[in-house]
């Protein structure tokens, strides 16, 4: 009866041993798809939905389920809770569950996991100040501080269109400029593309969450075409080219940031 019992004492000890060797696997597995599938921004957790859909289940779960807890903190996430989220994929009516400590919707072949306290109210936030060349203005409604400062055209090419920091050319402009929200109708051209595009369909494509759309800073020229939306693209017709002969330095600062 001894050995009996130390027998099966063996193989559960030997079972749960691979037990957690499999899971070892499965938690690294994770990891890596983790890395294609989730995308962290400020405000918004977004999971690609193609690549999700091609993982393993076993994996797929365990994505969603540490992606849910992003915003869950010290709540409990079920697998009730990544079923729901994996439902979304499958579901032509609903696009939006409420889980623990946030709201899962699906927007243009994507999961956004947005926190509960993050109110998306139907009215838009709306705020225009002026932007004097030089000069600054500070935008409450986005949190930032916003900088016009004229300047020689720049040695390198390095100026990203997406970053904080873009150079215009000067003299395709009209001064003095606005700080801006989105307004209905908004479009322009994005540097680099072909053509004219919604700014809705930019923001969609960039994955910018519904709750941040309304306090993207927009910088017009006083003859009101958009010269740069911050963090997203510079408008096609006033980048620099080679026959720039000046340019004008637009920085956004989030408040609180270290100079």
């Amino acid at each position: 009866s001894d050995l009996f019992t130390q027998g099966i004492s063996a193989v559960l000890a030997r079972e749960a041993h691979v037990a957690r060797q499999d899971a070892d696997w499965l938690d690294d597995a994770a990891d890596h798809a983790s890395a294609r599938v989730v995308e962290m921004r400020e405000n918004v957790v977004t999971l690609d939905v193609r690549e999700l859909l091609g993982l393993p289940p076993a994996i797929a779960w365990r994505v969603v389920k540490r992606a849910l807890g992003t915003f869950a903190r010290d709540r409990f996430i079920s697998l009730d809770h990544v079923e729901a989220v994996m439902g979304l994929t499958a579901s032509s009516k609903k696009c939006s569950v409420s889980l623990p400590g946030q709201r899962a919707g699906i927007v243009n072949g994507s999961i956004h996991l947005e926190p509960a306290d993050v109110v998306i109210t139907a009215e838009p936030v709306e705020f225009s100040y002026t932007l004097p060349i030089p000069g600054e203005v500070l935008v409450e409604e986005s949190r930032r501080r916003i900088k016009a400062t004229p300047g020689k055209v720049p040695d390198r090419s390095g100026l990203c269109s997406r970053s904080e920091l873009v150079a215009v050319d000067a003299e395709r402009m009209v001064g003095p400029m606005t700080v801006r929200g989105r307004r209905p109708g908004d479009r322009l051209r994005p540097l680099g593309s072909p053509g004219h595009r919604s700014l809705q369909d930019l923001f969609v494509d960039r994955k910018v969450s519904h709750a941040s759309r309304d306090r993207v800073p927009i910088i017009t020229d006083s003859d009101g075409r958009i010269v740069w939306i911050v963090g997203l693209t510079v408008a096609h017709q006033f980048r620099i080219t080679e026959h720039t002969q000046s340019v004008i330095f637009l920085e956004s600062k989030k408040l609180g940031v270290q100079e």
